[in-house]
């Protein structure tokens, strides 16, 4: 039941988020190497350490296993892959899609786009994440689509 609560939760947030587009911003340096070891930690298939990227907030409701579930759906098909960062819109939109102990602190929304071969075909998909940070940065919540 909480995994069909958190896709629920996953699905509402694409529906509201698909309409952004990154436009010619940059990716906050800031928050750049956060959003490149989480990239790189799902290229290589290291879910824990992605899963360490996260809030606390967002590890309460969704667990280590739930997480693996969500990316490996998508990931594993996949060789080659490659990641661009593409800076999203004003995070604050989107609040109410971050755990609430986590949206005092929303600082970012980055999409990731992962590029690479799926059966023969040069495909891509997606993941906006939103970043808090509180003292420390975090994803706080995200979402991949194709």
């Amino acid at each position: 039941m909480r995994g069909k609560i958190v896709c629920l939760f996953l699905l509402v947030l694409f529906v509201s988020c698909s309409g952004s587009k990154g436009g010619s911003k940059k990716v906050d340096e800031k928050y750049r190497p956060l959003i490149e070891q989480f990239a790189n930690s799902i290229v290589q298939k290291d879910y824990q350490s992605a899963y360490n990227l996260t809030s606390p907030a967002l590890q309460k409701l969704l667990t280590y296993q739930e997480f693996v579930e969500n990316w490996s759906g998508y990931r594993e098909g996949f060789s080659g892959l490659k990641v661009d960062y593409r800076p999203g819109d004003n995070p604050q939109e989107k609040a109410e899609f971050v755990p609430e102990a986590d949206r005092a602190s929303l600082v970012a929304e980055i999409t990731l786009a992962f590029s690479g071969v799926l059966e023969g075909e040069q495909t891509e998909f997606f993941c906006t994440t939103w970043i808090v940070d509180d003292g420390t940065p975090y994803i706080s919540s995200f979402y991949i689509e194709d």
